[in-house]
């Protein structure tokens, strides 16, 4: 057979000692415990926070609760995660969502055995990139890896660099979605989870919540959904560590799981190649859970005069993307006798008063009102204009949320400057 990749397991003699989850972090009431996992993922950098480190023998990290992670290999990113993924978590199971960075994960293993975790030798894949120039992981990946197992063969031997021996990049592949369609199965089938449906009247802010069932089969080859409208059953595969729904063209990919529940981006294929935005599905593991959380939600829409006059002393931001592809960001403090504001499109202040749930803002001679509608620990959504052509804007509790949620700026003038697709939501 054709020896086309056999570095995969890079182990370098003076750093024989790997996995031990080094870390500079302050373990506290404000912390949790992850798991970054496909199985295990052992030796991978991270940032939490403040907690940083490298993942332990069982893919663990520390993360501080409800900020954003990013997960490296050597200097690479592989990854960032949403801050709404460790919201209010003291434990969480993150699976990895960089189909590339998998590759290589797959290739640097030390011992080519997927299926007792991924376990990665950093100083050795920082030698690796270095000789090949990788610093992303993207398509290119594929042939700067081969790059190495051809090119550098006696060096990496030199330095005590040995592993499992791929012969062909299609062994890998199968190697590799062998593995995953196991640790989906093992996580999801046979098994039925609980998805909360939302539906908005259009002469109401408040939505219904319903609840439907979402099983997979025991072969793992069958979803059914379940409401109390239908019943649907699709056939499904796994590709790439992806459930594709055949029949209704789409894919689910599990995004992290803890106890409770576990969190799945959906996205949908169109005709001509291109994806849709991922959308975030949770499915609870009992239906107690489920009901619990809609009877939160339902108290997210029931809005009081007291609950407005609770946000005097916060401060709210909004993102954008602008034209030139950077993020602005816009901040309003509530004050007690004025609201400020300042952003990309000005700074000031207007004087307000609270009615009921409604903001009503005195700009000069202008009065503008805007009714609360929502209100979470993670952001406020206002409407304005009238009953026909109503206009909701999201305001976040923090800046860095605001800035994972940053949507474009859909003014004319930036349609000819911006590439969309570079600000395609990945986050949850």
């Amino acid at each position: 057979m054709k020896k086309l990749l056999k570095f995969s397991g890079i182990v370098i003699a003076a750093t024989i000692i790997v996995g031990c989850g080094g870390s500079s972090n302050q373990v506290s009431n404000n912390t949790g415990t992850g798991y970054y996992e496909d199985s295990a993922i052992v030796g991978i950098n991270y940032k939490c926070g403040n907690q940083t480190g490298i993942t332990g023998n069982n893919g663990e990290f520390v993360f501080d609760i409800n900020k954003s992670c990013v997960f490296s290999l050597g200097d690479v990113v592989i990854e960032k995660r949403s801050s709404s993924e460790f919201k209010n978590k003291k434990t969480i199971h993150i699976e990895i969502n960089n189909d590339y960075a998998k590759y290589a994960l797959a290739l640097l293993d030390k011992d080519g055995n997927l299926d007792n975790g991924f376990q990665i030798d950093t100083n050795a894949a920082k030698y690796a990139f270095k000789k090949a120039n990788i610093t992303k992981f993207d398509s290119n990946i594929t042939s700067k890896l081969k790059d190495i197992a051809t090119n550098y063969e006696e060096k990496l031997n030199e330095k005590g660099v040995s592993g499992y021996k791929y012969s062909t990049i299609e062994e890998l592949k199968q190697k590799l979605d062998i593995h995953q369609k196991k640790q989906l199965k093992d996580i999801l089938a046979g098994k039925t989870f609980y998805l909360i449906e939302t539906y908005f009247n259009e002469n109401t802010s408040k939505p219904k919540f319903y609840i439907g069932e979402f099983n997979f089969d025991k072969n793992f080859t069958k979803i059914t959904w379940k409401d109390e409208n239908i019943t649907d059953t699709y056939d499904i595969n796994i590709t790439n560590g992806k459930i594709i729904l055949y029949n209704m063209n789409e894919e689910l990919e599990l995004a992290n799981y803890d106890n409770k529940s576990i969190t799945i981006k959906r996205v949908f294929d169109f005709a001509d190649g291109s994806k849709s935005k991922p959308c975030i599905l949770i499915l609870y593991k009992n239906r107690v859970d489920a009901e619990k959380k809609v009877k939160e939600k339902e108290g997210y829409y029931n809005i009081t005069e007291a609950k407005v006059k609770a946000l005097v002393g916060t401060t709210l931001y909004k993102a954008r993307v602008s034209c030139n592809n950077s993020i602005e960001i816009g901040k309003l403090e509530i004050k007690k006798d004025k609201m400020y504001y300042t952003g990309p499109d000005g700074n000031g202040s207007v004087s307000y008063k609270i009615d009921n749930n409604k903001i009503i803002v005195m700009d000069g001679n202008k009065t503008i009102t805007a009714q609360v509608v929502y209100i979470s620990d993670e952001k406020v959504v206002m409407k304005t204009g009238n009953s026909s052509n109503p206009t909701y804007k999201d305001y976040y509790k923090t800046k860095e949320l605001a800035i994972e949620k940053a949507t474009p700026n859909y003014d004319d003038k930036c349609y000819d400057k911006r590439n969309y697709q570079n600000h395609a939501d990945s986050s949850i």
